[in-house]
């Protein structure tokens, strides 16, 4: 009778702990969170800091898309939205970016492999940019990819 209690309390017990905790404890039992700089608890007040100046460097962008572009698409005939709007699609996917970058565990940036592929595409992109690139202003640093022009050199900055 003690024996089904001690277990049915087990259970139960691990059924209250959350899909979380669960890989928090895993992740200490393991050693693994040491040993690859996973943090296991909430973010640091600094981090928090850091989000709000960038979400603010990034809406301050955005009113200044908007302030610039809209009398000059208005008087063109064109909505006043259109230069906002294409610049907010690209802050979301940027943001999403960022906050993927910031959950892949820190080993992760400093394995060769993982930074070979992405130079090796950037390099390609880049000579590609040769053959098919598009002119604009003057230079043929851009590339056409479904209606949108990228230039894989901003890249490689990083």
């Amino acid at each position: 009778m003690t024996d089904t209690t001690g277990s049915r309390r087990t259970r139960d017990v691990a059924r209250s702990e959350s899909l979380r905790e669960r890989r928090v404890a895993m992740l200490r039992r393991t050693g693994l969170a040491k040993d690859y700089g996973i943090p296991l608890g909430d973010p640091s007040a600094a981090f928090w800091f850091i989000l709000a100046i960038v979400m603010s460097f990034i809406l301050l962008g955005l009113v200044m898309v908007l302030s610039s572009s809209s009398v000059v698409n208005i008087n063109s005939g064109d909505s006043a939205w259109v230069y906002l709007q294409r610049q907010a699609l690209w802050a979301v996917l940027g943001s999403a970016a960022m906050w993927g970058a910031y959950k892949l565990p820190y080993a992760a940036w400093g394995q060769q492999r993982l930074l070979a592929v992405l130079v090796g595409v950037l390099l390609a992109a880049n000579a590609v940019v040769f053959l098919r690139g598009t002119v604009v202003n003057g230079a043929r640093a851009w590339l056409d990819i479904g209606g949108y022009q990228i230039q894989p050199s901003e890249f490689l900055k990083v």
